[in-house]
């Protein structure tokens, strides 16, 4: 008689926890994801998906990891448990759980999804495969045998394994090796090509949330690939890394062509991490700013007339900032509840595009506008109230025709390229309860630039208990400014402090 094995079929191998549910062998479809815990047979031929799950992952799930996954054969031999590699349904699973995704009986082309029928026998294929990588973990790796490439940010990966490519149009796995647990350096390929490729990755926009919880982290890819010249048709494939969660798969295309291929006319904006998944960048103190660094690492497989002809790979990096505005403890509380207020708000400002008028948070040269944050001191005791620090981020969002006449740096769309904070001007006063204003950056007759904030902290005057004040934030954009400000934005986040509380 056989062995019985015991499987559990995920019912949404994004989610976090996992939900699973018992079937029988006969109900499963290619596909379809099915957990295995170390101890048992893994019950399915396949190809691992998730070999990192966490402690969040298997919440009500006995399952006890003793280091990384491995498999075992009927022989004792063992090898490592890694993303891309086969399973066998004879295989015992040993140290850790892992997601495996169910193969289909037989073989199918992976780009017949992908690539016209009537273009395929004579296509040279070019596989560029693109990892977004964080800092803390290993390398992911595409399922060859997945038809339905998915465009989910919230896909699970891990680490790849070795991987022999099959003698079809398949595009094989497009590493063999695992790059630093610290997301530098490129990842090994396993042969050089002619060709080039290049890859960028703007820092995604500036996170500022209560809670320090971001709910979608996305950025601009740019970069090209030459390919080998033998080579005519492109996949492409995205993934990223968040910390805590492993490697997913983001999104992927086509293109039949062996000219030069733009990333970004392919992706444009690209979907890092969302739902549970940007949980990985979660900032959970209180009143602080936290700096993410990450990774790209781009491969490119090249084929010709279905056998490969070579690899290329290139590397990038990008840093998030995720802001956590909630009141850290102490005697401070500011407007309803904030540690860290924008001056702003929390849209920032934008310049428009000189065409048409635009809406909350828009400025024109020789326009302005004012904005106010309330503060109150909780404490039972006095104290002296500072603007303790301030972060300044502009944006270039891309230029206008007439911007790009007198903006030479317009190409880079990310944080600190923008000119509209060279060009901005503001005068801060404290107003209290009883009406009466002291100004504490310019005065009654001047702005000054909004740049001197960063020149060291600002007092802002006594606070006594309990009492509640308004910083009052007046803004302009001098008439003379030129068109480089041109759909430029800037956001501005302040933090403040209460020294001195005899309470």
């Amino acid at each position: 008689m056989s062995e019985a094995v015991s499987l559990r079929r995920v019912e949404d191998p994004n989610a976090s926890p996992l939900r699973t549910e018992s079937v029988d062998r006969s109900a499963l479809s290619q596909g379809d994801h099915v957990l295995v815990l170390p101890g048992g047979r893994v019950g399915v031929d396949g190809r691992i998906a998730n070999a990192t799950l966490s402690a969040a992952d298997l919440a009500g799930v006995a399952a006890p990891t003793h280091g990384d996954a491995v498999l075992e054969d009927a022989d004792g031999d063992r090898r490592p448990a890694r993303i891309g590699g086969r399973t066998r349904a004879d295989e015992t699973l040993r140290n850790a759980p892992v997601v495996v995704r169910v193969g289909r009986s037989a073989l199918v082309p992976w780009l017949q999804s992908l690539v016209p029928a009537d273009r395929l026998p004579r296509s040279a294929v070019l596989a560029l495969v693109l990892v977004l990588a964080l800092v803390g973990a290993g390398i992911s790796g595409f399922d060859p045998d997945d038809s339905d490439a998915t465009t989910d940010a919230s896909l699970v990966g891990a680490t790849p394994g070795e991987y022999t490519p099959p003698s079809t149009p398949t595009p094989p796995l497009p590493v063999t090796a695992t790059p630093p647990v610290d997301g530098s350096g490129t990842p090994e390929t396993t042969r050089a090509s002619e060709g080039s490729i290049d890859v960028s990755v703007a820092d995604p926009a500036a996170v500022r949330q209560r809670d320090g919880r971001p709910t979608t982290v996305s950025a601009a890819l740019t970069g090209n690939v030459t390919a080998d010249g033998r080579a005519d048709s492109v996949v492409v494939v995205v993934q990223s890394w968040v910390p805590g969660h492993g490697w997913a798969e983001v999104t992927s295309t086509s293109r039949s062509t062996g000219d030069t291929v733009s990333l970004g006319d392919l992706f444009g904006e690209v979907v890092l991490a969302a739902n549970g998944r940007a949980a990985g960048f979660d900032n959970p103190n209180d009143g602080t700013t936290a700096a993410f660094r990450g990774r790209v690492s781009v491969t490119a497989v090249m084929f010709d007339g279905g056998q490969e002809i070579g690899r290329l790979s290139a590397t990038d990096g990008y840093t998030l900032r995720v802001t956590n505005l909630a009141a850290p403890s102490g005697d401070l509380v500011l407007g309803d509840g904030a540690a860290a207020g924008s001056l702003f708000g929390t849209d920032g400002l934008r310049s428009g595009d000189g065409t048409a008028d635009g809406g909350p948070g828009a400025i024109e040269p020789g326009s302005s506008g004012t904005n106010t944050v309330p503060i109150r001191n909780r404490g039972s005791g006095s104290g002296t109230l500072s603007l303790s620090s301030v972060s300044i981020l502009s944006f270039e969002n891309g230029r206008t025709g007439p911007e790009s006449a007198v903006d030479a740096t317009g190409g880079d769309p990310g944080r600190g390229a923008g000119e509209l904070q060279n060009a901005l001007e503001l005068r801060l006063s404290i107003e209290r309860a009883d009406g009466s204003r002291v100004w504490v950056f310019g005065d009654g007759t001047a702005f000054r630039p909004i740049g001197a904030l960063a020149d060291g902290p600002l007092s802002l005057g006594r606070l006594a208990s309990d009492e509640r004040v308004e910083l009052v934030v007046e803004y302009r954009l001098p008439g003379s400014t030129g068109n480089e400000v041109q759909t430029d934005s800037i956001t501005v986040d302040v933090w403040f402090t209460l020294s001195g509380a005899d309470d």
